[in-house]
């Protein structure tokens, strides 16, 4: 696994490790200090979009929207695996798609949903 790079400092880095990466899609670890809330979750969500693509230069961005976002189940534990898809571009918007599990486990959604991100 590689050590995800964001310009975000503990406790509010969430995002840790990439475990699986392409242009389009990656697989991101998330963890948390106490139980999360769903904006944590979406937070997380959102800075695991650093783990796309192979550059490892932290790039600044904003979360501008949020979309058909969706808790499925309760949130119980401290580390869940984030799988944040790129759906398209709009100059400098970017359009993701995110699903969160349980650790180590794809069988359950636990959250859902679509967001926007600003890079500057």
């Amino acid at each position: 696994m590689k050590e995800i790079n964001l310009p975000h400092k503990d406790p509010v880095k969430f995002a840790k490790y990439v475990i699986s990466n392409s242009s389009d899609i990656a697989i991101v670890k998330v963890e948390f200090t106490s139980l999360p809330t769903l904006a944590m979750i979406i937070e997380a969500s959102a800075q695991s979009t650093a783990g796309l693509g192979s550059s490892t230069k932290a790039q600044m961005g904003y979360l501008v929207s949020l979309k058909n976002i969706k808790l499925l189940k309760e949130l119980t534990h401290l580390k869940y695996d984030v799988k944040i898809v790129k759906e398209h571009e709009l100059g400098a918007l970017t359009y993701f798609y995110f699903e969160v599990y349980e650790e180590d486990k794809k069988e359950d959604c636990l959250v859902k949903g679509t967001f926007i991100i600003a890079i500057n």
